[in-house]
């Protein structure tokens, strides 16, 4: 039977759970209970949590029937009612009105009804009626009473502020929605400045405010602030439960400041969602955005992409048409609009007027606020959808009584006047930019002053006229063929490449014509090269190499040689397997075809005119063992091969690809890199910054190499913002001459340089862009690694697991266990941190069965893991919940131990610390589940263990939780024993004990430590949380 501590456990569960569905269903699991119990004080507080949990968790329009009830209940029974649940209820009150106003169910009289209840609520509480006055304007706005807003509004900003007002940092948004309604952009912006300057603030701010003043920022000329506000704000709202509310204002601003591309995205990644939708009003600005977003990809020539999403036609509010996901963006534009206007008609028949509907036709006429001049500057990678911050122009101050207006309980001194916008931000752009004055890191002061001036010089434009896209498979291989028999770094080739890849173009040599087999081979490998799939492309080498006669055609086979190094090279970095050994046996081997290289030159320059086709060969040749012996720090050997490329370059110099560059300032850049190896900054910097002026326009291969040298010298030297604007000119160059699916690299540079510079956030925001940018595989795998780092710094848990499991199941698909492994341990970790632990013990539990059990180091990994995945099955939000799951716990428990049973000590490894630890895990299992007795044997075992070793620090965390223990028992003198025993055993001058390692040299505090100090806040033992309520 159902009892009092029932309810009041399912509450307390239920408040242990984030805002959403599955605490509004516990709560509501409460209230049919009290019901049951007829226990009229568990009724109230259940209902009182149950519209709280409504509210917050993006089902507000449910809660109007349980406050209803609290209603009634208030003045059938006020002695129910003590001051903290009026001042719940008053609250309560407070969300009503607008949940009311916003559903067009609830007709005019019921509307006028519950805020005239609201006013009497509040009368009688004796406090002030400024959130009624707010209410009542929310209410006029949705009833489309222009003159009773306007009079609300100026009852609101004179009526003084109280305990029941919102907070100092959400009440400006009245102000600011209020103005931003009426196109009063200035006193929109003045209204939200305290709150965008961090001045004031709470948990809901300033991202929410970011938010709401996205469209003012843009249209009062400050596209830098609002392009700002957009990039925090969306970060924060994308995982709150209300996220469709919220994306609304981001749709709107993408579409009016031209940035198509991101508000796709967002709007794909949001469009399944409609259902989620807490009112009429949240849906149909939703599609109000949605729509400006489809018009705008309509005009930049996008109309006949897929939608590429679902959108359901299911809606408590006005069933929509069921967008399917292969509906062109075109006609999903229409389709979407008329939806958005049949709920807007359902407003003006409650209304009695035309307002809504006149406000939404409004807002899908508004016009882009910014020109297609500004958008193009911003650059390919804007284009794609990320961009930098760049500082934001200045906000205004407003006049004291503006002050007090928008934060009535602050004195505020301001200056008037307009705000000053600055100069305009320069955005990097590949056609043609100007940016990038600074040759990298400044030049020594005793240096020439002259070089400096020159360095202050904007470069001049990249060349940007690309060669045409090849028509079909044939015609790519023909030009890649010719490509392939000129000396040099070309376009051509690149573009080529990256077509393949996008295209999927991978033809098989044996059905091609017999004169392009080779071509069709080589791009097989080009393809496979570029993806980072070295395995096959090392496959690829591998048969061209058969087909080449060594005797007869030495250099070409030696040019395969050293493509297999460079790919062997590659490979090696990828699966973080290079070591001193290995490069030293690649370095050998390169020295080896380095000397058989100019063994085979010198006869050739004996002549050089009757072997211009084979000098080719050399130039290649030579050209790869620099970049390959840089790699391998051999700087005399890559500087011989520069040489031998400076004395071949003149005879093959004509046979180049026109519009590259010559080829003797593409070794000027390869001897760039090498001074760059050689410590020697200033000197590469010199080099690369009089190629970049030596063309006007620059070619794209040199623009390309150059601006790699300096973004290498400036993070070398700590210039970091320096080398953030480099990186950005370099992948923007790249993204403009069509080179996107070779773009990772320059991707994952830019994130490490704004890394570097402190620059998180966007750093992320870069790295998710490529992610959506149509890479290989491979290349996505490694740029979603670097993502979960950078994302781990921003706590951002939620982007962390999702990219973990990504990268595990991809490792874990092409055979690659360990990182598998590793990453759902990661995984694990990011799920503890989200207060998800059955999910956690699932990932620990899979990563232990993954690891290989044929040794010792394998068992005693196996057992760790499988103890993090005990710890985490009964680390739940309730005892009671633990308890429930204790049987598993010790089942995982059991096994952990099997595996450690017969694993003798090694140097490196003590089975009685190992066993030690079991029995400190196996102790705060039973703890958290509520067996304390039991836990304190286990104490006194781990104990033991861990000083069976003299390792006093480990030995005092048992110590500690039988302190706990007792005190919970409410036995003080057991308690002062453990504690005395803790400073005695910390007190000895070797407290610390001997560094110790874990089984087979896996240190201790690996991925399992990590893993168990991950918990929740509140007491910790050993960095645990002890709470077990």
């Amino acid at each position: 039977m159902t009892t009092r501590d029932d309810v009041i456990e399912r509450l307390t569960l239920a408040s242990a759970h984030p805002w959403g569905p599955a605490r509004s269903n516990l709560t509501a699991e409460a209230v049919t209970w009290a019901d049951a119990l007829q226990d009229e004080e568990l009724e109230v507080d259940a209902r009182l949590a149950l519209t709280e949990a409504y509210h917050q968790g993006n089902e507000e329009w449910k809660a109007l029937a349980p406050f209803a009830w609290l209603l009634s209940r208030c003045d059938e029974r006020p002695d129910l009612f003590d001051a903290d649940r009026l001042r719940r209820m008053s609250w309560n009150y407070k969300w009503a009105v607008p949940v009311a106003s916003d559903n067009p169910g609830v007709g005019v009289a019921q509307l006028r009804s519950l805020e005239a209840g609201l006013e009497e609520f509040f009368r009688a509480q004796g406090a002030s009626m400024h959130a009624v006055h707010g209410d009542r304007l929310h209410a006029a706005i949705m009833l489309g009473l222009e003159e009773e807003g306007a009079a609300e509004l100026a009852a609101w900003r004179s009526t003084p502020r109280d305990a029941s007002s919102d907070c100092e940092g959400c009440d400006p948004m009245r102000q600011v929605e209020w103005a931003s309604l009426h196109e009063d952009w200035e006193t929109a912006v003045a209204a939200a400045a305290p709150v965008l300057r961090g001045e004031i603030g709470c948990a809901a701010q300033p991202h929410t405010m970011q938010g709401i003043a996205l469209l003012a920022l843009l249209a009062s000329g400050r596209p830098r602030a609002a392009w700002e506000a957009h990039v925090r704000s969306y970060r924060i709202l994308r995982a709150a439960p209300q996220a469709l509310d919220y994306m609304s204002n981001h749709l709107e601003y993408l579409a009016l400041s031209g940035r198509v591309a991101r508000g796709l995205r967002i709007l794909r990644e949001f469009a399944g969602r409609t259902g989620e939708a807490e009112s009429a009003r949240v849906l149909m600005d939703f599609l109000a955005g949605a729509a400006l977003v489809l018009r705008e990809a309509d005009r930049a020539g996008r109309g006949a992409e897929p939608l590429g999403v679902d959108i359901p036609a299911a809606s408590v509010w006005c069933p929509g048409p069921g967008v399917s996901a292969g509906t062109r963006l075109s006609d999903a534009r229409g389709q979407v609009e008329q939806w958005a206007g049949r709920i807007a008609g359902r407003y003006d028949e409650r209304n009695g007027n035309t307002i809504v509907s006149q406000r939404l036709e409004a807002s899908l006429a508004r016009r882009p606020l910014t020109d297609e001049v500004e958008v193009s500057r911003r650059g390919p990678l804007a284009g794609a959808g990320a961009e930098l911050i760049e500082p934001a122009e200045e906000l205004p101050r407003p006049r004291a009584r503006e002050a007090d207006d928008v934060v009535a309980s602050r004195t505020r001194t301001a200056q008037d006047g307009a705000p000053d916008t600055g100069p305009e931000g320069r955005f990097v752009s590949g056609a043609g930019s100007r940016t990038g004055a600074s040759a990298g890191p400044a030049a020594p002061a005793e240096e020439d002053a002259g070089a400096g001036r020159e360095g202050d010089r904007p470069y001049p434009v990249v060349d940007l006229r690309t060669p045409p896209v090849a028509a079909d498979a044939d015609e790519l291989l023909r030009r890649l063929d010719a490509g392939l028999r000129r000396p040099g770094k070309s376009l051509e080739y690149g573009r080529l490449v990256a077509q393949a890849i996008s295209q999927g173009i991978v033809p098989d040599p044996g059905r091609v014509p017999p004169d392009l087999a080779r071509a069709a081979r080589l791009l097989r490998y080009a393809v496979a090269d570029c993806s980072w799939d070295y395995e096959r492309a090392a496959d690829e080498l591998a048969l061209l190499r058969t087909r080449i006669d060594g005797d007869i055609h030495p250099l070409p086979l030696l040019r395969l040689d050293l493509e297999a190094l460079q790919v062997e090279g590659g490979a090696d970095e990828l699966h973080d397997r290079s070591t001193p050994r290995t490069r030293a046996d690649r370095l050998a081997r390169a020295g080896l075809l380095a000397g058989r290289l100019a063994a085979l030159t010198e006869p050739l320059l004996d002549a050089p005119e009757e072997h211009r086709t084979e000098l080719v060969d050399v130039y290649e040749a030579a050209t790869a063992l620099v970049r390959i012996l840089l790699g391998l720090q051999d700087h005399e050997g890559a500087a011989a091969s520069i040489e031998l490329a400076w004395r071949v370059a003149p005879y093959v110099a004509d046979m180049a690809a026109p519009g590259n560059g010559t080829l003797c300032d593409q070794v000027t850049l390869l001897q760039a890199d090498m001074l760059l190896e050689r410590g020697d900054v200033y000197g590469a910097c010199a080099l690369a910054d009089a190629v970049l002026r030596r063309y006007d326009p620059c070619p794209v291969v040199l623009a390309e190499d150059a601006r790699s040298v300096l973004v290498r010298a400036s993070m070398k030297v700590g210039e970091n913002e320096e080398a953030v604007t480099q990186a950005r000119e370099l992948l923007n160059i790249h993204l403009a001459a069509g080179m996107g699916p070779l773009a990772g690299l320059l991707f994952g540079t830019l994130a490490a340089a704004l890394g570097a510079a402190g620059r998180s956030l966007e750093a992320a925001e870069v790295l998710e862009t490529a992610l959506e940018s149509g890479m290989p595989p491979i290349i996505v795998d490694e740029l979603r690694r670097t993502l979960v780092f950078v994302l781990d710094q921003l706590d951002e848990s939620k982007g962390v697991r999702d990219n973990c499991l990504a990268v595990a199941e991809a490792s874990l698909e092409r055979g690659q266990v360990e990182r598998g492994v590793d990453y759902l341990l990661r995984a694990a970790s990011a799920c503890e941190s989200l207060e998800e632990n059955t999910r956690a013990a699932r990932l620990l539990e899979r990563a232990a069965e993954l690891v290989d059990v044929g040794d010792d180091d394998g068992r005693v990994r196996r057992s760790r893991y499988l103890r993090s995945a005990a710890r985490a099955v009964v680390d739940e939000r309730t005892a009671l919940m633990s308890r429930t799951r204790l049987a598993e716990s010790r089942s995982l428990m059991s096994r952990a131990r099997d595996l450690i049973s017969a694993v003798p000590d090694s140097g490196q490894y003590s089975s009685a610390f190992e066993l030690g630890d079991w029995h400190d895990d196996m102790a705060w299992i039973l703890w958290r589940a509520g067996e304390s007795g039991e836990a304190l044997g286990h104490c006194e075992d781990a104990f033991a263990g861990y000083m069976s070793i003299e390792d006093r620090g480990s030995a005092a965390q048992p110590l500690t939780l039988m302190a706990l223990i007792h005190t919970e028992a409410g036995d003080t003198r057991a308690a002062r024993s453990a504690i005395a025993r803790v400073r005695e055993l910390l007190s000895h001058r070797r407290w610390g004990g001997p560094p110790r390692a874990g089984a087979r040299g896996q240190p201790r505090g690996g991925a399992r430590r990590r893993l168990r100090t991950r918990g929740r806040c509140g007491p910790r033992v050993r960095g645990r949380r002890v709470r077990r309520g």
